[in-house]
């Protein structure tokens, strides 16, 4: 066929494997019945692999197709190349090729072009005279035309684009095509330009405006007031779609349940369709996540006359110096659902909750690059070996917490630096500011930042504020942390106590339930106590669980002759392993005593073995593409489906070109709800298309990269 493009596949069976392909047509998905059989390269006798494409950029006139054989990776076979080519005696391609649109947005194309006057080898063709001309639309035979056609008006049945190619035809079959394509009728709307959002104060409304596209996405016919309206999608904490119908440039979201960080897209439409989605920048609506505060210092460097709590000396005495963890008295709640219960310090300006770096030159929030879990007062070039002292106390009550930079000198412009930061229970950063001679936030960053650097509150970077800390001034960050999620654990025994001298089986059960509304990610583990207090893991696994979700294992411990006699304990517990406790739950056992000589000195058991299926009640009643959490994301995001039954499973991720990124799914599932992992380490920012197919029921999903 003279049109093209073909997609080429390889037959990987037979004899010799991998040598015949076949013909796929990409436009209209069915395989055409074209093959071709490749000769085998010589001495080689079996098992071609390799890889096909093609490209229209080989030759302005033909379709080629590329192919690799190889044994193994850098093992070149063979290299085969096909193309399209007419007979020498074929008409060549017609020239002056032009597809023209109605100007006035009327249905019709006008094609127009001049007959060739040579055949494919020079030939004049007037020695092998044209028979036809062919019209060809959207990759199908379209109109037989005279052999003295030179143009042909087309009425299209819709505004949309059309794609043509014209060839010639003589007694030794078809000639080269010409090809080109045009949007007829009314074009759908370019993007939005300027499309800005700001929360409205501290209520929970969004305000959005934007200027209105004045050419067509294709460069067709787009006249004024081709607008009908737009859909407006809101993203981030709490997501929603609006249909604006008519031509604005403004609207106000007053729909939003919950304040945080949100950013909007918006595309215009009209009858032929939408244009594509423009989105706004990132911003906050609610409550302010921060603002000033009165001054209202806790001095506890026991050698200031007004010391009101004696606290100990960090260590830190050399520039650029990371010293910790030192313990906060309570856990710290903080992003992601994370919490903490120690805290770093550095020289520098800044404490962190992991990070051991000791970074002189401040960053922006958010940044991936360390230091992450930040908390940082003053971060700046600061310098204790030239004078000053740094100090942190950790209140018995687990009220507060507090590290205070002492009459720190700035590296390059030396003064005195006296801050501190006040971390609560609750979540809540006071930020205090006694002393910042030579006065001035033109060189630091005040903030908070997550683990991975990915989301955070700028108080100020470089002076530009919102908020620039001054002498006797305070400032409050409020609590990022969501608090401890309600997550239930039960262990029960089921047999095997007292476990006799010679060892035995203790058998029982294991059950985790998420009681939140949304995925929860957290920590699974079982611990077992020996009669002499010591603490055996057995089991320690991470689950990512929906919504409602349970896991529930019947598992075994294999206690060995040797082990001691007594009393044993079984803990299930969930949260952050060696940190914060969700929710916990134990039993016990005993061992009758022996002689304890000999015999086998191991506990075995059965691990957890986590399996992707979760059950949430009961079975879903019907099919459902619950979403990707969290949207936006960077660099993982869950995406959640349920299943009423087991089947046949689908899922796979797409560009907004329509390529396939990756599948996550494709295999029998059972029945329940499921979940599967993306990660977008090395992918741009961007929108992706997640696409669910099970049984006869399909659904799509769009979720964000954000970095």
């Amino acid at each position: 066929a003279p049109d093209g493009p073909w997609l080429w596949v390889y037959d990987q069976t037979g004899t010799p494997a991998g040598t015949t392909v076949f013909q796929f047509d990409p436009i209209n998905h069915v395989m055409t019945g074209v093959s071709y059989n490749f000769p085998l390269p010589p001495g080689y006798t079996s098992n071609i692999a390799g890889g096909l494409c093609f490209t229209s950029d080989w030759n302005s006139t033909h379709w080629v197709l590329g192919a690799l054989g190889q044994a193994s990776p850098q093992d070149v076979l063979a290299v085969y190349e096909m193309y399209i080519a007419a007979d020498p005696f074929a008409p060549a391609a017609p020239e002056n090729f032009t597809v023209t649109p109605d100007a006035g947005g009327a249905l019709n194309i006008d094609l127009a072009w001049d007959l060739p006057t040579t055949t494919v080898n020079g030939s004049p063709i007037g020695s092998y005279p044209i028979t036809s001309v062919e019209v060809m639309r959207d990759g199908a035979p379209y109109a037989s035309l005279a052999a003295t056609a030179t143009s042909y008006a087309d009425a299209v049945p819709a505004a949309g684009n059309y794609a043509y190619s014209v060839y010639c035809v003589n007694s030794y079959g078809d000639g080269i095509p010409a090809s080109g394509s045009a949007w007829a009728g009314l074009d759908v709307p370019a993007g939005c330009d300027n499309f800005v959002g700001a929360g409205v104060g501290v209520t929970l409304v969004a305000e959005l405006a934007w200027d209105n596209p004045t050419v067509g996405a294709h460069g067709g016919y787009f006249p004024a007031g081709s607008i009908d309206g737009y859909t407006i999608n809101r993203y981030g904490a709490s997501t929603a779609t609006f249909d604006l119908v008519g031509e604005n440039t403004a609207y106000t979201d007053n729909t939003i349940p919950n304040p945080g960080f949100y950013h909007y897209g918006i595309a215009a439409y009209n009858a032929s369709g939408a244009g594509a989605e423009v989105l706004t920048d990132e911003f906050y609506v609610g409550p302010a996540p921060f603002e000033p505060i009165a001054y209202d210092w806790i001095e506890i460097n026991p050698n200031d006359p007004n010391v009101m709590y004696n606290g100990t000396n960090t260590g830190i005495t050399s520039d650029d110096q990371n010293l910790g963890p030192f313990n906060l008295g309570f856990s710290f709640p903080s992003y992601d659902n994370s919490f903490f219960s120690s805290i770093r310090v550095c020289s520098n300006g800044f404490a962190t909750f992991t990070s051991t770096a000791t970074s002189y030159t401040n960053a922006m929030i958010p940044t991936t690059t360390e230091p992450n879990n930040l908390v940082a007062p003053y971060w700046d070039d600061m310098n204790p070996s030239m004078g000053g002292s740094i100090w942190y106390y950790a209140d018995p009550g687990g009220q507060f917490f507090v590290v205070e930079w002492y009459d720190v000198p700035n590296y390059s412009t030396g003064g005195n630096y006296r801050f501190e930061a006040i971390l609560y229970p609750n979540g809540d950063i006071d930020y205090m500011y006694a002393d910042l001679t030579p006065g001035t936030a033109f060189s630091a960053t005040v903030g908070i930042e997550n683990g991975t650097g990915t989301t955070g509150l700028q108080v100020t970077y470089n002076g530009s504020g919102p908020i620039n800390p001054t002498a006797l001034s305070g400032i409050r960050i409020y609590s990022v942390g969501g608090g401890m999620p309600d997550i239930s654990t039960v262990i029960t025994y089921q047999s095997g106590s007292p476990v006799p001298p010679a060892g035995g089986p203790v058998n029982y059960n294991a059950s985790v339930t998420n009681n939140e509304g949304t995925t929860q990610n957290f920590d699974v583990w079982v611990n077992v106590t020996l009669p002499n207090a010591n603490i055996f893991n057995l089991i320690n696994r991470n689950l990512n669980m929906p919504a409602g979700g349970n896991a529930a294992r019947d598992l075994v411990l294999n206690v060995p002759e040797a082990a001691p006699a007594g009393t044993y304990t079984m803990t299930l517990g969930a949260g952050v392993y060696g940190g914060v406790v969700y929710s916990s739950d134990s039993f016990t056992f005993e061992k009758t005593a022996g002689d304890n000589v000999g015999g086998n000195t191991q506990f075995t058991w059965t691990d957890w073995d986590e399996a992707e299926v979760m059950t949430v009640g009961d079975l879903p009643t019907s099919y459902a593409l619950h979403g990707a959490y969290p949207n936006p994301f960077n660099p993982t995001s869950t995406i959640s489906y349920a299943l009423p039954q087991a089947g046949k499973v689908s899922l796979t991720v797409y560009d907004l070109q329509g390529r396939m990124v990756t599948e996550l799914v494709n295999g029998y599932r059972d029945a329940g709800i499921h979940e599967a992992n993306f990660d977008g380490t090395g992918l741009a920012s961007g929108v992706y298309i997640y696409s669910l197919q099970a049984g006869d029921f399909s659904a799509n999903g769009k979720m964000i990269m954000m970095k």
